[in-house]
Order: C-alpha cells, then structure tokens, then sequence
C-alpha cells in the first residue's frame, strides 16, 4: 500500500462582512490603519489588502504589538486598539484607548476600555466620531468657563460687579456649559449603525 494524502485542512478565520466598509469610513475620517497579528505574514498582507489596511505587521508576538503601541504613541500617535483575543490584552490595556469586541475573551474585555456588544464593528465609526465631538465641546466648555471666570472674577474682587451680578455670571457660565454639552445628544450628532 503506497503512501497517499487522504486530505488537507485549511483553517482561517473569516473577515466581518463590514468591515472593508469600517475601515473605509474610518480612512475617510483621517485615521490611518493597521494589521497587528501574530497570522503569517502572507495570509495577514492578503487580509490587509482585502479590507484596504494602511499598514501590515505580521507573525509578531503579544509583547511586539505592545511594544508596536509604545512606539507609534512615542511618535506622537493617538493610539486605538481594537482586539479580541488573548494576545491582544497586553495591546489593549496599552493604547491609549483599547476596543474589545464583546464576543472576545474575558482578559481582553478587562484590558479594554470599551466593549463593543455584538461583536460587530459598525459601531466603531461611531465612536470614534463621538469621541472627536466629545473632546471638542471639552475644549469648548473649558473656554466658555475660562472667559466667564477671567472677565466676572476680576470684576468682584475689585468692587466693580455686583455680587448679584457675579453670582448670575457663574450661572451663565455653566448654563452655557451644559448647553453645549447636550448638543451631542442632538440626532444629528448620532451615527447609526
């Protein structure tokens, strides 16, 4: 009896059918993206190049995507990680914002900051415009109390306001910080997924 192959196994995981399309939307966002993964380097750049990915590293170790994390934020990068495995934990809890995706394992949701449910990645998109708006309207709330503070305080103390006066400054002040903070509970400020 010769020797003969009775069969061949190929195993790879499959893409999330939205994904090209996250990663399409994240781009024309301006974020620049990568494929961090310990997967052979062919099979990772044929991924890459399936969804439209900036940047491949392959066949890496779990402390080389941390280490890949440090450099880009020392090259004064905002770093986001999204991960659902147990080699990405030490990646997430590095970054300066971790993602895990729900259907994950429990160490890489503990290492994360947000869990997106489902395991789909349309709400990435989304959050990610969320947190742009949200740091905006921070800014903003910053400079409104900074203006009030800058142009009521000086006026109290040298007797030139009223304290009555002063104390409706302060109102003012954080109405207008509240009311800008609710804007990004407008609908026009929610995605859809």
């Amino acid at each position: 009896m010769g020797r003969q192959v009775a069969a061949v196994f190929a195993l790879a995981d499959s893409l999330k059918p939205e994904a090209r399309t996250v990663i399409e939307a994240l781009k024309a966002q301006g974020v620049r993206t990568a494929l961090i993964t310990g997967d052979h380097e062919r099979a990772a750049k044929n991924v890459a190049a399936a969804l439209g990915v900036d940047m491949v590293r392959a066949g890496i170790l779990p402390e080389q995507k941390m280490e890949q994390i440090v450099k880009w934020q020392t090259d004064g990068y905002r770093v986001a990680m999204v991960g659902d495995g147990l080699n990405d934990a030490p990646a997430l809890a590095k970054a300066h914002l971790g993602i895990a995706l729900q259907t994950g394992t429990e160490l890489a949701i503990g290492s994360a900051e947000v869990a997106l449910l489902g395991g789909r990645l349309t709400p990435l998109v989304g959050l990610i415009t969320l947190a742009r708006q949200t740091s905006r309207v921070l800014v903003q709330n910053y400079v409104w109390a900074f203006v009030f503070n800058v142009v009521a305080l000086p006026l109290a103390a040298l007797g030139r306001l009223a304290p009555a006066w002063g104390a409706l400054a302060m109102v003012a002040s954080s109405l207008a910080v509240i009311g800008n903070s609710l804007r990004l509970k407008s609908p026009r400020g929610k995605q859809q997924d």
